[in-house]
């Protein structure tokens, strides 16, 4: 049935009876979905077929998703693949049936994954391969001497490393750019928050810093907008000013939202977390940042842009990654 208002709900398209098997899930003999190569190009046509059905412009359909109408134009036409949280967003703006489409997704997105390490792996054979063709001839001393060099290397690192921990122990150092933080016993796990006043060690008796402190030196700001995207709120200096705008929970995670005005950048940060939750920060124009707990119970992510009419929020899946839940989605603050 033709749609012929910009109002309408659109009628999903796997719910019409003789849906298209070229626009569907293959879900074969054993009910799982097809594991082809073609999964991107299908999860596209679904996109294409939800719009025609709909009637809707990219406008309209930017408006209910709060996704970029350039961003629903360049998934639907196949330009670039679209996040997860876009698929996701038709089903709570459009009443829409999204299981196969993030199915699609799922093996889009693996499928994507694998070719990108086999790149990856020829890439490292190359290396190694091209590193392999040392003549004969004084190959066994020139490896005992790279064995020796390296030894040496790895024991200046690591007295270097042991004492910019001391010290950074000492001074009480806290940043939401640093996934190392450890807690007082020297335990990973614990994060020092932007907003957390952590007690500075008592300076030796009679030393300059036992009557004085210097202040510490700001670090320089080194990205804007849309050039922090992908980029560590930390190590661009966008964490000296980082605010919580929204709060969220996936159970028992704690999600924010993290904004700094000097960047114009958000990114989002869990805590009460377990290895292999994910965080990730996303934003209207459709840009998505993904980072897991290593180890510990806390992450934060890379940054998206938050900058004049644009939204963003931030997403947490739990370990096992059946279950994802998404904070509001808000705007930068106003000028005061």
């Amino acid at each position: 049935m033709t749609m012929t208002t910009e109002d309408a709900t659109p009628t999903p398209p796997h719910s019409a009876p003789g849906a298209g098997p070229d626009t569907g899930p293959d879900t074969g003999s054993e009910g799982g979905p097809d594991t082809g190569p073609d999964a991107a190009e299908r999860l596209r046509l679904e996109l294409l077929a939800f719009k025609d059905a709909s009637g809707l412009s990219y406008a309209k359909i930017g408006a209910r998703t709060h996704y970029a109408k350039s961003s629903w134009e360049r998934w639907v036409n196949g330009k670039q693949f679209p996040p997860r949280g876009a698929v996701e967003s038709l089903g709570t703006a459009f009443e829409h049936e999204v299981a196969p489409l993030l199915e699609l997704w799922d093996l889009a997105d693996r499928d994507r994954s694998e070719r990108e390490r086999a790149a990856a792996g020829a890439t490292d054979a190359g290396a190694a391969t091209a590193a392999g063709t040392d003549g004969d001839d004084g190959t066994a001393a020139a490896t005992v001497g790279r064995t020796a060099w390296w030894s040496t290397r790895r024991a200046v690192a690591a007295g270097v490393l042991a004492a910019v921990l001391v010290v950074a122990l000492v001074l009480g150092l806290t940043r939401d750019g640093d996934h190392s933080d450890k807690a007082a016993g020297g335990a990973p796990g614990a994060t020092v928050t932007a907003t957390g006043t952590p007690a500075a060690a008592p300076a030796p008796a009679g030393s300059a810093s036992a009557t004085a402190t210097a202040p510490a030196t700001p670090r320089p700001i080194g990205c804007s907008a849309a050039g922090c995207s992908g980029k560590d709120p930390g190590a661009m200096g966008c964490s000296q000013d980082g605010q919580t705008l929204v709060l969220g929970k996936n159970q028992d995670i704690v999600m924010e939202l993290r904004y700094s005005k000097a960047c114009s950048a958000a990114w989002g940060r869990i805590t009460y977390a377990a290895p292999n939750a994910i965080v990730s920060a996303e934003n209207s124009d459709g840009t998505t940042t993904p980072y897991a707990v290593k180890w510990g119970n806390d992450a934060y992510s890379p940054m998206v842009e938050l900058s004049g009419d644009k939204s963003a929020w931030v997403c947490a899946t739990l370990p096992d990654g059946t279950t994802r839940a998404c904070t509001d989605h808000v705007k930068a603050p106003a000028a005061p």
